[in-house]
């Protein structure tokens, strides 16, 4: 069961739910609004909130934004110099230069 409540002070959906063991739990949606957390040890990486309980506790999932996954590979994103030095000048679309 999940009964839409209003919203919060940045205008995120928040629903309440009930979990099968009977405890209820708020939910904000929009994965691209939730806060986002840095987690150092054991379980280290970049995670994202999709779930913050009324006792405090979180839950919280792997964070699989581009932004994210270019972090965790260490790459840059590519520039137009970089395209040309591997495979020419770019040409406009129909050929004529």
């Amino acid at each position: 069961m999940c009964i839409d409540i209003g919203r919060d002070e940045n205008d995120r959906p928040i629903s309440i739910s009930r979990s099968t063991t009977g405890s209820l739990s708020a939910n904000i949606v929009g994965m691209e609004l939730h806060a986002h957390v840095k987690l150092s040890g054991d379980r280290a990486g970049e995670y994202v909130v999709t779930e913050e309980r009324p006792d405090g506790s979180l839950t919280l999932v792997p964070d699989t934004s581009f932004e994210a996954i270019r972090k965790r590979l260490g790459t840059e994103p590519g520039t137009l110099a970089d395209f040309e030095a591997e495979y020419g000048p770019v040409q406009s679309p129909d050929g004529e230069g």
